[in-house]
């Protein structure tokens, strides 16, 4: 005799093109098993977490990087610009040391313009001037070249004679004595700031 057992019969189970399998997992119409399915949706979300972290990642060391640049860029600037102005300082007070050196040894015919082969005076009376632009006072390193603007003036002593600027007399001036202020103004620039330095010389005759 030949018993029924339920166990061995057929199942026959189909939902929304969906059959049972016997180990109880579903396979669709396309043969694909539901928890593949998943499985691989699973796998495309860890994927796309993954390009997503790394790309966050990138931007974040990106960040960091270029604020630690802008960091050493500023410590540079700050170390470079004490030395810049030593250098200027130390340009400027050369060239004002030539003017002043030029100022006591120039011949007063010279000084007066009375010398036909000098030309004008270098130091006209005050309020008479003459300026002489684009001044090289020195090479920096890398070889840019520091120019300025010198302006030269002269002022005579009251007790000068009137022939010489002054209104002195021969009573207050017997040995006609002439005296003169020269001086020397120069003026340049570092970034967006001018400065100053002036010599003044008194010569006498």
């Amino acid at each position: 005799m030949k018993l029924y057992h339920p166990s061995k019969q057929p199942i026959h189970n189909y939902h929304q093109g969906n059959r049972a399998l016997p180990n109880g997992k579903c396979r669709n119409s396309l043969g694909l098993r539901r928890h593949d399915r998943l499985a691989g949706s699973s796998c495309q979300q860890v994927r796309l977490s993954a390009k997503g972290s790394i790309l966050i990642e990138m931007t974040i060391a990106l960040v960091l990087l270029g604020a630690f640049s802008l960091i050493t860029l500023q410590g540079s600037l700050d170390l470079t610009s004490p030395r810049r102005w030593i250098i200027y300082q130390t340009m400027t007070d050369g060239y004002m040391s030539f003017e002043q050196s030029y100022s006591e040894r120039v011949s007063f015919e010279v000084l007066n313009g009375s010398d036909v082969s000098t030309g004008p005076s270098p130091w006209p009376v005050f309020p008479a001037s003459t300026t002489t632009p684009n001044v090289e006072l020195g090479t920096l390193p890398g070889g840019r070249i520091i120019t300025g603007s010198v302006l030269r003036t002269r002022v005579a002593d009251t007790n000068n004679l009137p022939a010489a600027g002054g209104a002195g007399t021969l009573i207050t001036n017997p040995t006609e004595v002439e005296s003169w202020e020269l001086q020397s103004h120069l003026t340049y620039t570092i970034g967006t700031n001018t400065y100053y330095k002036s010599r003044t010389v008194i010569r006498s005759q």
